[in-house]
């Protein structure tokens, strides 16, 4: 299974996602090596590093994200995945408006397989404001992926329970 997270610049919320779901592979279920987990951004800073706050956000949580580079979702990478995971309304509604074939599988992460609608169903762009923002920003990711990792790992091997993920706040 190939999943890409999606924001808008692919340099703090995609990226936070995509390093959030790697540990949670490596930590629960290092063997799932089908699991590829991307990112990009619907306007892309193409090749630039996450921002100085999401790198250092990340390094707290013992989460490495300095060798990501900012990429651009483009329709070939679209075709090549399995899931599509946005950070906000907006990145759905501008890959789908751009790319409608795709709707099977582009979902908001904040909705994907809930069984109960989300009060707010996109996650706050902590950009230009406050650490803290950052933070919460991170929590709020790390929050949703341990809710969809035990159903994405579950549905590429049977054999693993379905039961929500430990969570990580040990290591806040």
């Amino acid at each position: 299974m190939k999943i890409l997270f999606v924001c808008t610049a692919n340099i703090t919320r995609s990226v936070m996602a995509e390093a959030i779901f790697r540990r949670f592979v490596s930590q629960h279920a290092p063997a799932l090596t089908p699991i590829i987990v991307e990112s990009a951004g619907v306007d892309a800073l193409v090749g630039e590093s996450p921002d100085s706050n999401t790198q250092e956000v990340c390094r707290e949580h013992q989460v490495d994200v300095d060798a990501h580079k900012a990429r651009q979702v483009t329709a070939e990478m679209l075709e090549g995945v399995d899931l599509v995971l946005c950070l906000a309304e907006e990145h759905k509604r501008l890959i789908l408006s751009a790319y409608p074939r795709f709707k099977g599988k582009v979902f908001l992460l904040v909705e994907y397989r809930r069984d109960k609608p989300a009060k707010h169903v996109s996650v706050d762009d902590p950009t230009g404001r406050s650490k803290s923002q950052y933070v919460k920003c991170y929590k709020r990711i790390e929050e949703e992926v341990a809710r969809i990792y035990p159903l994405t790992a579950a549905s590429i091997d049977s054999t693993l329970p379905v039961t929500p993920a430990t969570t990580l706040h040990t290591l806040t």
